[in-house]
């Protein structure tokens, strides 16, 4: 998940874990969240690590590992990364599709702002690698 804050309004965007996609919220008044916007990930493809930073998501594209999950062996998922624009907190635009070479997508990424992530590939090698835009 990641939480920034765009114009004094309080912005938390989630990755669940049973709906393939991200949830923009509206959390400044925490006690009443207004949902604002939900990004679609692609078919078969889990979306749920979000990281947030200088009006920027990265969002982890991962292949849903089994039936029970939502997988549909026939058909293909995507993998890699999306770095999308959010300096408008509720219309994320996507910029760039890094794609990792993993037929898993990756897990555990990392951004902390800046042009570079840190982005574990599965099962391809056990090494991460730093992706720069």
């Amino acid at each position: 998940m990641g939480l920034q804050v765009v114009n004094d309004r309080w912005y938390l965007y989630l990755g669940p874990f049973w709906d393939s996609g991200v949830t923009v919220l509206d959390v400044t008044d925490p006690t009443s969240p207004e949902l604002v916007r939900w990004v679609q990930a692609p078919e078969n493809t889990w979306h749920f690590q979000v990281q947030v930073a200088d009006g920027k998501m990265i969002t982890g594209l991962e292949r849903i590992e089994h039936e029970v999950w939502g997988l549909d062996r026939s058909k293909p998922s995507e993998e890699g990364i999306y770095v999308w624009d959010v300096s408008d907190a509720t219309d994320p635009k996507q910029l760039a599709h890094w794609r990792s070479g993993s037929p898993g997508g990756t897990h555990r990424n990392y951004y902390d702002g800046g042009k570079s992530a840190w982005v574990y590939r599965k099962r391809l090698t056990s090494a991460g690698n730093t992706v720069t835009w």
